[in-house]
């Protein structure tokens, strides 16, 4: 393969395969832990003479491209196009390879965006120029004066009279005739002497608009602090696992879980759009230093990751890239990658320690790295084949993490591992089998003008190792959908009584797939057979269900009760409980009335509207019984598109 050639994982997966002898794989089945795999991968990597192909990183920095967009940007702006303008010279920012250039399109990007009347961007993008130090001291009178008017515009009237000063310091240096020098002093001098005459005070700035999480309802639970204290979790056995279960009741729309994630990842398809530390969505965007692969929303997010991750995968991303790994190989990179190796070695020796039947008196930090080294990787059920797969793709990654200088000196992998390496494959080879069953996409609700109604975009992946623990149901009681930083933000989409399962749903929805079809894909996954009420009962596809369907619940027990037309109430057969049916007849026909107003409500605002499906929802799951009619799926439906609304949302 030559070095020009993209590096696909999946040929060089066969390749490995077609070399392998009978031996080979019988004496790979019989090793017993992940650090042995790993060695043994190595060992027959260098033995077959097969290695991957690393390339020495993608495309380049380069000046020519970073010219001719700052050009492309200068026609734009030119044009009053300033929103083309600012993307193209992001575009020169990116490839630009050295201080000068960076300067430029920082300076020129701030242009576009004072004239956009982003002006908290444009002092940002200044703020960097002025860092970098590389703007040609003739030109710096421009960028102060800008920076000047930013200030004014947001009212910092002490920081704009500041501003102003060093335009004038700036404009000794400005090759321009001196009659021009003369005028641009007289015309800052007129600014400083206006600004003297007002208040001379720096005006609180507008606080930026951000999606915040809610507030847990019911308390925050005193073991699980990112959790409701509605909410309690308990070792079910062997088959079920550790799940969560509802302790006090839950209403619709309450919020039981607020997560950060222990390890998250951009999807390589959005690496300059959305910022490859924090997953959000760039407004601007800064460059990585060295590579053109990926870009950051702001100064914060890029020192964190060069001071981490980023700092070992950068050489690596191209290859990584055109690997085509999955987002679970990149979750299982990540975590290694921002993870020193004595905080690895720790962990891990912890989570052995840990005895996963022991939860809900203990606490339990999702931040805690060990607590996702016990999550569920059922190596005991793998085939030999499955994980020398994993193992092959491990040692892929780790092989990236040392020619990134990971372990110290950046070189290839070995036939023999050293103990670090050892380890870290280890941790990786595990990490490769846990995000299997516990990864969380992460996405963003996208609203374009021609849209009819916005649509989930998928960003990343996530692991939250609270969230983990719930299992799953044809019929969730809960949905998810995500803030800032990819926070994953957990509401009930019905009520939940105590002692019932707290259930989120990893895909198959009852409404939408036939039980074989939800049992099969959930079996080829995540590796179980469905039991939930939806799939135990074989309730009918949505499409399936009679328009006048209506199961009366009971006032007693909640079962369902049968009733004839002119029957005023009904006896449960199986509590004896009477039910009057002319009253629950009455409080369904009031429930029609009611989401046709909430339906008009949400066309202006979905947050009272969420709040009259809520109210809606009640009463259907008060008079109704399950399997739900289409009334009630509807009203559920309506209150997820309004959750969904509350968490990442791009309008553009």
């Amino acid at each position: 393969m030559s070095a020009s050639t993209p590096f696909s994982f999946l040929s060089f997966q066969e390749q490995v395969h077609n070399a392998l002898n009978e031996a080979d794989e019988a004496e790979f089945g019989l090793l017993q832990d992940n650090e042995q795999r790993i060695c043994y991968v190595a060992k027959l990597l260098d033995a077959k003479g097969l290695q991957p192909n690393y390339r020495h990183g993608g495309a380049e920095k380069n000046s020519e491209l970073a010219l001719e967009r700052r050009n492309e940007g200068n026609k734009a702006f030119q044009k009053g196009d300033f929103n083309t303008a600012q993307q193209v010279y992001t575009m020169s920012l990116l490839a630009a390879n050295d201080p000068e250039a960076a300067c430029l399109a920082l300076a020129n990007r701030s242009a576009a965006l004072y004239n956009m009347k982003q002006y908290k961007f444009a002092l940002k993008d200044i703020d960097e120029l002025y860092t970098i130090g590389a703007y040609p001291k003739h030109l710096l009178h421009k960028v102060a004066e800008r920076r000047a008017r930013c200030f004014l515009a947001l009212e910092q009237r002490v920081s704009a009279r500041n501003a102003f000063r060093n335009t004038i310091t700036a404009l000794d240096d400005a090759k321009l005739d001196q009659d021009r020098k003369t005028k641009l002093r007289m015309d800052v001098q007129i600014m400083l002497v206006m600004l003297e005459k007002g208040v001379l005070v720096d005006a609180p700035l507008p606080l930026e608009e951000t999606v915040k999480p809610p507030s847990l309802s019911g308390g925050v639970n005193p073991n699980f602090s990112c959790a409701s204290d509605s909410l309690r979790f308990e070792w079910a056995g062997p088959t079920e696992g550790r799940m969560g279960r509802c302790r006090s009741a839950i209403r619709t729309g309450d919020t039981v879980l607020v997560e950060t994630p222990i390890v998250s990842a951009l999807l390589h398809e959005r690496r300059h759009t959305h910022c490859w530390h924090c997953l959000e969505r760039l407004a601007t965007a800064l460059p990585c230093p060295t590579c053109v692969e990926v870009a950051f929303c702001g100064t914060k997010c890029r020192d964190a990751a060069l001071k981490t991750h980023h700092k070992w995968e950068c050489d690596f991303l191209p290859t990584l890239r055109e690997s085509k790994a999955s987002v679970t190989c990149l979750l299982a990179l990540r975590l290694a990658s921002q993870t020193s190796i004595q905080k690895l070695r720790e962990c891990v020796e912890a989570a052995e320690k840990r005895d996963v039947r022991v939860i809900g008196d203990e606490k339990y930090d999702s931040r805690d790295l060990s607590n996702f080294f016990t999550l569920v990787s059922h190596t005991e059920r793998r085939s030999p084949r499955d994980l020398l797969q994993r193992s092959l793709m491990a040692h892929f990654l780790l092989g990236g993490l040392s020619k990134g200088g990971y372990f110290g000196e950046k070189s290839a992998l070995g036939a023999e591992l050293g103990a670090d390496q050892a380890l870290v494959g280890g941790a990786l080879l595990q990490a490769l089998q846990i995000t299997q069953f516990n990864s969380h996409e992460v996405s963003e609700l996208v609203s374009r003008n021609n849209d009819a109604e916005p649509k989930s975009l998928f960003i990343g992946g996530a692991v939250y190792p609270t969230l983990a623990l719930l299992n799953h149901s044809c019929n969730p009681s809960v949905m998810r959908y995500h803030a800032p930083g990819g926070v994953v933000v957990v509401r009930a989409v019905r009520p939940i009584q105590p002692g019932e399962d707290v259930s989120e749903n990893y895909g198959p929805l009852w409404t939408r797939e036939s039980r074989d079809v939800r049992r099969q894909r959930l079996r080829d996954q995540y590796w179980f057979d469905c039991a939930c009420e939806a799939c135990d009962a074989e309730w009918p596809l949505f499409d399936e269900i009679p328009d006048d369907a209506i199961r009366l619940r009971c006032g007693g027990c909640g079962a369902a009760v049968k009733f004839g037309e002119e029957q005023i109430a009904a006896t449960c057969l199986v509590c004896g409980h009477k039910t009057s049916v002319l009253a629950s007849l009455a409080g369904v026909a009031d429930t029609e009335r009611k989401m046709e107003l909430a339906k008009m409500r949400a066309l202006d605002s979905s947050v009272e509207a969420l709040d009259m499906f809520i109210q809606i929802l009640e009463a259907y799951n008060k008079f109704l019984a399950p399997p739900p009619c289409k009334d009630f799926v509807l009203c559920q439906q309506a209150v997820r598109k309004c959750l969904l609304q509350h968490g990442n949302w791009f309008q553009g």
